[in-house]
């Protein structure tokens, strides 16, 4: 028995080395939300815990021994939660925030400075904004054989502008396609989109390892062994289930949590509650979350040409990942992030400023125009005039 132990801890010490040697990047994945909702309000109850896993590797699937924020209130009004892609860390660009709970934490704060949106609208920016984050994360990390690990789910429910309570689910999935030099390139689409309105029935929508509580949602009278579901399958032999009060929502929801996690090892930790009901989100339930960093904002261009143009990437800042620069006259560093671009025969300028060029952008013909400024980041200037070649470097005056 001990032997098995330390041949299983080398083995697992093994594979984390071997995954380390050979590129592949650990990410992580969150697990089961549900949402149950009638006339009475609206119940939200996701876990905590946070899997790590890495492609192709089955060694490689640990939980995070930290709780992961997975229930949000993005406003007085609305909860999100999300299942799936959780967290995939940039050590490259560690500037753009490469988890979903800050991405949901980072909207929350946009939302507060904003006139209140309407539910249809904040559906429509989680789309926009994961679909672009997404594909940032997954273009700069270069994945290939791990597209379904960034699959996410991100459940709304709340009430809009008119006072009716809805619940949604959006599914987030990436793509590939290949470029004319057959560079890939990963695209994120919404590939489902469910929304209800909340009548007097009982809805309920569920998101990740969502089989166990679905069977019983759909079979109570299998579980009753349970208090909370044999109060549901009580409630629903008499046609009363849409009757259920908040509190028996709520301790369903629970009961569902905890028995996928006593049956599925991705499942667990503390329960994350949401309850809302009057109009209004009334109470969250979860531990404490450390504060996320603050969030850089960008325009993204993720497998774009910009061929014999005078300036490429007007405005700033922007994000420039896997696109090709083809007799620009003039592309400026500052202020915007490059990775795993193509540069021909261009001009490339740079100030001082802060921005990212990553060593694996490829550089043909190009010409280096430094401003006078560009002393104060000397960082900067080292890595643009020693780990690329230059036709030629100019220094303006």
């Amino acid at each position: 028995m001990r032997f098995r132990l330390v041949l299983t801890i080398l083995l697992l010490l093994f594979s984390c080395v071997r995954a380390s040697a050979s590129g592949e990047q650990p990410l992580a994945r969150g697990t089961i939300n549900v949402v149950l909702a009638n006339s009475n309000g609206i119940v939200a109850v996701t876990d905590s815990r946070l899997t790590w896993t890495t492609a192709g590797n089955p060694l490689l699937h640990r939980p995070d021994p930290k709780p992961g924020q997975k229930l949000f209130r993005l406003d007085d009004w609305t909860v999100c939660a999300f299942a799936g892609f959780a967290s995939a860390p940039l050590h490259i660009f560690p500037v753009l925030i490469d988890n979903s709970a800050g991405i949901l934490r980072d909207l929350a704060h946009e939302l507060s400075l904003r006139p209140r949106l309407a539910f249809d609208e904040k559906l429509s920016l989680l789309s926009f904004i994961f679909q672009s984050r997404l594909e940032a994360i997954s273009n700069i990390r270069d994945v290939a054989s791990d597209l379904d690990n960034y699959r996410i789910s991100l459940t709304l429910a709340g009430y809009d502008i008119d006072g009716a309570a809805k619940v949604a689910q959006l599914t987030l999935t990436l793509g590939m396609r290949r470029l004319e030099d057959n560079r890939q390139v990963f695209d994120a689409a919404q590939t489902g989109l469910t929304e209800t309105v909340v009548g007097k029935e009982l809805v309920w929508q569920l998101a990740g390892q969502r089989d166990l509580a679905q069977q019983m949602l759909e079979h109570p009278q299998q579980y009753i062994g349970d208090p909370a579901v044999s109060v549901f399958a009580k409630a629903q032999k008499r046609n009363q289930a849409d009757n259920l009060t908040v509190e028996q929502m709520r301790d369903l929801a629970v009961a569902l949590v905890h028995r996928t996690a006593e049956n599925n090892p991705t499942v667990g930790g503390d329960d994350q509650i949401a309850i809302l009901r009057h109009g209004r989100v009334t109470r969250i339930e979860q531990p404490q979350f450390p504060d996320q960093r603050p969030a850089v904002h960008f325009a993204l261009s993720v497998g774009a040409t910009f061929a014999h143009d005078n300036e490429a990437l007007g405005g700033s800042p922007f994000l420039a990942i896997k696109d090709t620069f083809d007799d620009v006259r003039q592309t400026v560093l500052d202020g915007n992030f490059f990775f795993r671009n193509v540069f021909i025969s261009s001009k490339i300028m740079y100030g001082g400023g802060f921005t990212s060029f990553d060593s694996s952008n490829r550089l043909t013909d190009c010409t280096l125009v430094l401003a006078p400024t560009a002393k104060r980041n000397p960082e900067m200037l080292r890595h643009l005039l020693s780990d690329f070649h230059w036709r030629d470097v100019q220094n303006t005056p």
